[in-house]
């Protein structure tokens, strides 16, 4: 399982797991019918995209922290 994670991008990872959570959602509303009104509908979508910044957000600055770690290293 690990060995697969290993060769997939993280941002693909991120995306994946923001999808997992919008399948959830939807496979709900139709499985339970449970009702939606348009408020709860902005107010999930607002949800899932700060979910999917957040992740996206957070492997960028971990990338650059790694970079600098490694030009560090590198000069001394």
């Amino acid at each position: 399982m690990y060995l697969a994670l290993g060769n997939v991008h993280p941002v693909t990872l991120a995306v994946g797991n923001t999808m997992k959570r919008v399948f959830i959602m939807v496979a709900s509303i139709i499985v339970f019918r449970n009702p939606v009104s348009v408020q709860a509908g902005i107010g999930s979508a607002i949800g899932i995209s700060g979910v999917l910044v957040y992740s996206l957000t957070k492997q960028y600055y971990e990338k650059l922290d790694a970079e600098e770690e490694g030009e560090a290293s590198a000069k001394r």
